[in-house]
């Protein structure tokens, strides 16, 4: 063996490993590609559940606003209590009214 095959050799592996290290960044790259990729579509999602939670929250808040408003005077206090909870005043009676059961129903 001569000088210049050794250095052929050595010059053919240092080739090879860098070919090799190369392949691996281009690897490590791809997969870090692919998990930006991943997290980016689920806070695509989570934004888009968190959008709905927020606009159902908006929601909600009117209706409690509306019913705290119907607070502010004692008919609508009373209004509320007698349509949740069945309250009468003294002397008054509570009619309830039921839907008509067929024979076919019985």
């Amino acid at each position: 063996m001569n000088k210049h095959s050794n250095n052929y050799i050595f010059a053919q592996i240092r080739n090879w490993l860098i070919v090799l290290a190369l392949f691996a960044l281009l690897v490590v790259l791809g997969m870090g590609l692919f998990s930006s990729f991943k997290n980016l579509r689920v806070s695509q999602n989570k934004l888009t559940e968190v959008q709905f939670e927020y606009q159902m929250m908006l929601d909600r808040q009117t209706s409690v606003e509306g019913l705290l408003s119907a607070f502010d005077s004692d008919f609508g206090f009373e209004k509320y209590v007698r349509e949740n909870f069945g309250f009468s005043r003294p002397g008054e009676v509570v009619v309830i009214i039921l839907p008509k059961v067929t024979d076919s129903e019985m």
